[in-house]
């Protein structure tokens, strides 16, 4: 196993304040599309306050980048012991929103462009230069999206769902430079394209795999209703195909669009939310620490790699790291998904 090495930074200057080097257990998250999280006990009181900033390595390759949320100092059953609760950088996109009325009929534009810059609008000149955001390609499909003051992680969220409608897989990530960190969005993957060298099946560390479809909650049409109060515009999509391929496929919806009346586009986001809820195959697969792959070094979240499981290869994207480390054992693993 690899060693951890934690060290635990000023909130205000960013000056490092010291080295973690003795802890009970120690647990941490780190994952794309959403914010991985840390927890950390340690014994007796120390040095650390909320906001501080926690960064976690493992064999000179930076984990993550977390900021204190909360500290509890504890004693039970005769030990006493400190709680450290962290959240990675990701995570400020759950705490910031578009601080903005957006245009009118919503903002139209490739799917990563619209959240680098919606991402770049919310961080403004904040958090002392320490976050910043990565040109994107532009090369998503396009997206029609309206983020009026609303929170950035619910505005990615749907950026990523809208994407999901063309077809595409788009992922978005902080990723860390010491007590920096720079939001990356594209197709398919944030960090290294592993396919051609890095093959994972129930030989080399998958110890858990799933394949499934869910129709649940599909449905075959969709009313997009506008912004109006007297009257209402209405858009609609039906998917005949589906419909009339089985009996109990048939099911319907309405949305309230509320930055447009135009029909047209009322249609079209319809279609959206038709296309949004169309069930999909997913393989999902647990992969375990091993002596060829080191969890955070040869393999981290944001790569793409090749799992081939039950008949199935296909490149699936490591979508979370996970770490624990309590009472001298230590368990590192990647959680994997691909969509086919």
């Amino acid at each position: 196993m690899a060693d951890f090495l934690v060290d635990i930074y000023d909130r205000q200057t960013v000056a490092q304040k010291y080295e973690l080097d003795t802890f009970i257990e120690l647990s941490a998250t780190r994952v794309v599309n959403g914010a991985g999280a840390l927890s950390v006990v340690v014994p007796g009181d120390i040095d650390i306050k909320t906001f501080d900033v926690i960064s976690i390595s493992r064999s000179g390759a930076q984990i993550g980048l977390y900021f204190v949320t909360s500290i509890e100092r504890r004693y039970a059953q005769g030990e006493d012991v400190t709680a450290v609760s962290a959240i990675h950088v990701n995570g400020v996109l759950d705490r910031l929103i578009y601080p903005a009325d957006d245009t009118q009929n919503g903002r139209t534009g490739a799917a990563d462009t619209l959240a680098a810059y919606y991402v770049s609008q919310a961080i403004g000149q904040g958090f002392y230069g320490r976050l910043t955001v990565a040109s994107a390609s532009g090369t998503a499909g396009t997206v029609i999206i309206d983020a009026s003051y609303r929170k950035i992680s619910d505005v990615l969220s749907e950026i990523v769902a809208a994407a999901g409608t063309n077809g595409e897989t788009l992922v978005w990530d902080f990723s860390e430079n010491g007590t920096t960190a720079t939001f990356r969005v594209a197709l398919n993957f944030t960090g290294a394209d592993l396919t051609k060298t890095r093959t994972i099946t129930t030989m080399s560390g998958a110890t858990q795999f799933s394949i499934s479809t869910d129709a649940s909650s599909q449905i075959t049409r969709c009313y997009a209703g506008g912004s109006g109060f007297e009257t209402r515009t209405v858009g609609s999509y039906v998917d005949v195909v589906t419909e009339s391929a089985a009996v109990f496929s048939y099911s319907s919806a309405f949305v309230t669009i509320p930055f447009t009346d135009v029909t047209t586009y009322l249609s079209a986001l319809a279609e959206n939310e038709v296309e949004r809820t169309r069930p999909k195959t997913v393989v999902s697969v647990e992969v375990e620490e091993t002596d060829d792959l080191t969890v955070g070094v040869d393999v981290r979240q944001g790569d793409l790699v090749t799992v081939a499981v039950s008949g199935i290869e296909t490149p699936a994207l490591v979508k979370a790291m996970e770490f624990t480390k309590r009472a001298g054992e230590e368990r590192a693993r990647l959680h994997l998904e691909a969509t086919l």
